[in-house]
């Protein structure tokens, strides 16, 4: 086993320079390459849709993590950690597609369910039921919580009171700052939000 001491210098190299070495047949970086990001596979993996899936989630996502090592290419221009988790949200993807096909094809009503769930499942397997729409949008609500709870309080406290309908001058008195400080700090959080949220739909 590589010494801890060693594994710690290489640590100072960046993602791509740590993915070369595992590219290039070095089993202990490999292995702590997918140790390193088993966190991101388990928040992928255990997101609302994914749930019912279990296991199966989770040996995709560190499937497709073992896959973004092998195949990074860094001429691409694109950083490791932003290719890695397009290849774990597209693996879990189109797992979930799958899944989907064979719970449409399989789905038998239970009589002893009441009208209204029976209901409820003809609606999500009717034509012009977008459920892809519906995932994507539910991701997006996911992750747009994720970055307003990483923003500072100040940001956080001044957006939810432009989402209550405040205006910056009520905003303003309440928090005990100015409007001018009011408006920058709204511009801040939201190009942070944006910036954060940029690469999805």
């Amino acid at each position: 086993m590589m010494a801890l001491k060693q594994w710690q210098d290489r640590k100072q190299l960046n993602w791509a320079e740590l993915v070369k070495l595992a590219q290039a047949g070095d089993e202990e970086v490999f292995t702590q390459l997918c140790q390193r990001f088993e966190p991101v596979v388990q928040r992928y993996a255990h997101r609302a849709h994914l749930r019912s899936l279990g296991e199966d989630a989770l040996s995709v996502g560190r499937l497709a993590v073992v896959e973004a090592i092998r195949t990074y290419d860094e001429k691409a221009g694109v950083p490791f950690g932003a290719y890695l988790e397009r290849h774990i949200q597209f693996a879990l993807w189109n797992l979930f597609k799958k899944e989907r096909k064979i719970w449409q094809r399989t789905l038998s009503y239970d009589v002893s369910r009441g009208e209204d769930e029976r209901g409820e499942w003809r609606d999500c397997l009717a034509d012009d039921f977008n459920l892809e729409e519906r995932v994507m949008k539910e991701e997006f609500q996911v992750a747009l919580s994720e970055q307003f709870q990483a923003l500072p309080e100040h940001q956080q406290a001044v957006l939810r009171e432009i989402l209550t309908d405040h205006r910056l001058t009520e905003i303003a008195e309440k928090l005990h700052i100015s409007p001018q400080a009011a408006y920058q700090i709204k511009i801040r959080a939201r190009t942070r939000l944006k910036k954060a949220l940029s690469g999805m739909e």
